[in-house]
């Protein structure tokens, strides 16, 4: 299964993601996914108690008309692989956890009316080392028109492959 690197960062679409303040970054999840997913970190939970992109836009922009894939990652998604969420990590709502993988599948458990599901769960604190600079934004559906509102935004300076890059003020 392929398995996205969370992104911490700021879109007038997604609102503020960003962790401690800096520019973009990336965790990243290839030793996480290969060396720490658990039965022991199993845990059944609410998925009111999770913050994740797009959750304020429920049930509009998601599910089959997700603004990231236009549905094609949420249609092909099996709900029944346990997400990925961490406690103790910065997120917009407030949520007790931050989902790191697993957006669509858990927009899938709330369609089908599921009100809590199985994760593996982290302490953020645990795994924020493997938090990395990222210069690229994720893509340029993180805005509605997609370009990002000038917040500290000194200049987007390439489109590529449905990607942009861009630079932070200081």
């Amino acid at each position: 299964m392929k398995r996205n690197h969370p992104r911490f960062f700021y879109s007038t679409f997604h609102g503020n993601w960003e962790f401690e303040g800096n520019n973009i970054k990336t965790l990243g999840m290839k030793y996480i996914t290969n060396n720490m997913l658990t039965d022991d970190r199993l845990q059944t939970v609410e998925l009111k108690e999770i913050a994740w992109r797009g959750k304020h836009h429920f049930p509009y922009h998601v599910g089959r008309n997700c603004s990231c894939c236009d549905g094609q990652s949420y249609i092909h998604c099996d709900p029944s692989i346990p997400g990925i969420i961490a406690y103790n990590c910065p997120n917009p709502y407030d949520n007790k956890y931050r989902m790191l993988d697993g957006r669509h599948r858990i927009m899938r458990l709330l369609f089908e009316g599921k009100s809590e599901s199985k994760f593996y769960v982290f302490d953020f604190n645990e795994i924020k080392r493997f938090m990395r600079d990222d210069k690229e934004c994720p893509n340029k559906s993180n805005s509605t028109n997609g370009t990002y509102d000038g917040s500290g935004v000194q200049s987007i300076t390439n489109y590529t492959s449905n990607r942009i890059i861009i630079k932070r003020n200081k």
